[in-house]
C-alpha cells in the first residue's frame, strides 16, 4: 500500500469514528428545520410540491428524503447516504490539494477537518447542508484538476455550480469567486479565457436572477428584515422594533439592499463587521463555555497558520490559490448583506479552504524550522 493510500485509509477511518461517535451523541436530525423538508418531500409524492417557491432551491435533500420515504427505508438511509457523498468529498479534497500542493498540505487539510465535529455533524441531520458542502468539495476537486486547463474539467466546474444552485440558497455566491478565478488565472491561449470567462459572466448574471426569486421565495424570505432589525445571525433581532433608516421598497430585494447600502452606510458598515467577526469566530453567546472555547482551540491555530499560508501565496503562484482567495473574500462578504447562521452553517463551505492554506502554512513553518535546526546543527 502507497503512502496516499495509507493517509486516505487512516483518514477515511477517523472520519467513521467520528460519524459514530456524533450518531451516539445525538442520533439523526429530523426535527426543527428537517420537518420542512420531510413536509416538502410528502407533498412531492402526493404531486403537490412545493408548498412556496424556495423550496426549488433546496432540491436535492427533498429528493432524497422523498425517495426514503417512498422506498420505505427511513430517515437512517438519508443520513447513510449523506455520509457516504461526504466520505467520497473528503477523498477528493484530499486527492484535489494532492495534485496541486503535495502530500503534506493534503493529509493535513484533510485532518483538519475530521478533527472539527461540527464540519462533518451535518451528515446525520436531514437538512441541505450536507449536501451542500460536498458538493462544494467537488467543486474545489474540478478546479484543482483544472490547474492546467481542460476544458472538460471546466464544463464538470459549471455543472457542479449549477447544482449547487438547486442545493441551498448560498449556492450562488460561488459563482462570483469563479468568475474572479476565470478572469486572471493563466491560459495557454486567449480563446481559452475569453470561453471561460464569458461562460462564468453569464453564470453570474444567473446569479441575481436566481438572487431575485429567492428573495421572492415566500415564507420567511425578507431582503429588508435583517437589515431593519439588525440581526447578526438569522432571526436573533438586536433591533426588534427596527432601526431609523432611509429605506425605499421596490419589489426587488436586490435594489432595496443597493439603496439600503448606498443611503445607510455607517449602519451596514457596523452590522457588516459584527457578521464578519460572527462568521469566522463561529462562537455564539447561546453555546456553552466549554463549547465556545473548544472551538476557539481549534480556530486560532488554524487561523495564525492560515494567514502564514496565505502571505506565503505570493511567493508561487498557482490557479488554485486565485479561486481561493476569492472565495474567502466574496463569499462572506456576501453573507453580510443578509445575516450569518444560527449554527455557523455559512461558514462550513468555505472552511475548507481556509484549511488547505492553513494547512500550506504549517508546512511552510516546518520547513523553516527544520532548515534553521540543520544550519544550527551544522
Amino acid at each position: 500500500m502507497n503512502s496516499n493510500r495509507r493517509d486516505l485509509l487512516l483518514l477515511l477511518s477517523l472520519f467513521v469514528l467520528v460519524h459514530l461517535a456524533l450518531y451516539v451523541r445525538g442520533g439523526i436530525g429530523t426535527g426543527i428545520e428537517a420537518t420542512k423538508y420531510i413536509y416538502q418531500a410528502e407533498l412531492l409524492l402526493d404531486g403537490r410540491f412545493p408548498s412556496a417557491p424556495k423550496y426549488y432551491y433546496y432540491l436535492p435533500i427533498i429528493l432524497l428524503t422523498a425517495g426514503a420515504i417512498k422506498t420505505g427505508l427511513g430517515f437512517g438511509a438519508v443520513a447513510l447516504a449523506q455520509s457516504v457523498f461526504s466520505a467520497f468529498a473528503l477523498t477528493l479534497l484530499y486527492k484535489g490539494t494532492l495534485q496541486v500542493f503535495g502530500r503534506q498540505v493534503a493529509f493535513m487539510a484533510s485532518l483538519l477537518l475530521c478533527l472539527f465535529p461540527p464540519f462533518f455533524s451535518w451528515d446525520l441531520y436531514l437538512y441541505s447542508e450536507s449536501i451542500f458542502i460536498s458538493l462544494s468539495l467537488v467543486l474545489y476537486y474540478t478546479v484543482c484538476r483544472n490547474e492546467k486547463y481542460s476544458q472538460r474539467w471546466l464544463l464538470a466546474t459549471v455543472a457542479i455550480l449549477l447544482l449547487m444552485f438547486f442545493t441551498r440558497p448560498v449556492g450562488v455566491l460561488f459563482a462570483p469567486a469563479l468568475f474572479v478565478y476565470s478572469l486572471f488565472r493563466t491560459y495557454l491561449r486567449p480563446a481559452d479565457r475569453y470561453l471561460t470567462s464569458g461562460l462564468f459572466l453569464l453564470l453570474l448574471g444567473v446569479m441575481f436572477v436566481f438572487i431575485d426569486r429567492i428573495l421572492h421565495g415566500g415564507e420567511d424570505m425578507n431582503a429588508m428584515k435583517p437589515l431593519k432589525e439588525e440581526h447578526v445571525v438569522c432571526f436573533v433581532a438586536q433591533n426588534p422594533g427596527g432601526a431609523t433608516l432611509d429605506l425605499k421598497y421596490y419589489d426587488n430585494g436586490l435594489r432595496d439592499i443597493v439603496y439600503y447600502v448606498t443611503h445607510n452606510p455607517g449602519h451596514f458598515a457596523k452590522l457588516m463587521g459584527q457578521r464578519i467577526l460572527s462568521f469566522f469566530s463561529m462562537t455564539r453567546p447561546w453555546y456553552s463555555a466549554a463549547h465556545n472555547w473548544a472551538i476557539r482551540v481549534f480556530t486560532v491555530p488554524v487561523y495564525v497558520f492560515f494567514l502564514i499560508g496565505l502571505v506565503g501565496l505570493f511567493r508561487e503562484r498557482r490557479n488554485l490559490q486565485l479561486y481561493l482567495v476569492a472565495l474567502l473574500l466574496m463569499y462572506p462578504l456576501a453573507i453580510t448583506f443578509q445575516c450569518d447562521d444560527w449554527h455557523a452553517r455559512f461558514t462550513m463551505p468555505v472552511l475548507p479552504a481556509i484549511c488547505v492554506l492553513a494547512a500550506c502554512g504549517f508546512s511552510e513553518t516546518w520547513k523553516r524550522m527544520r532548515k534553521y535546526r540543520l544550519e544550527k546543527g551544522n
